[in-house]
């Protein structure tokens, strides 16, 4: 269907409509998204559950030895 319609009284259905644009975000845009809505970077939790594990694993042998 061609936009905007008109119907045979004239009337024009859709003659306002504007198509959805695309999201053309940046990196840099994409970054201060998630700060501001409080979305916790991946790779910083990542990183401490690595060192936990570490950390586990030196308590482990400290303590057994």
């Amino acid at each position: 269907m061609k936009v905007p319609y008109t119907t045979h009284s004239g009337l024009q259905i859709g003659s306002r409509y504007d198509p959805p644009r695309f999201n053309n975000m940046t990196a840099e845009d994409e970054h201060w998204q998630g700060v501001l809505l409080g979305v916790k970077r991946r790779e910083i939790n990542e990183l401490a559950a690595v060192v936990i594990v570490v950390l586990t694993i030196i308590a482990a042998v400290v303590l057994t030895a």
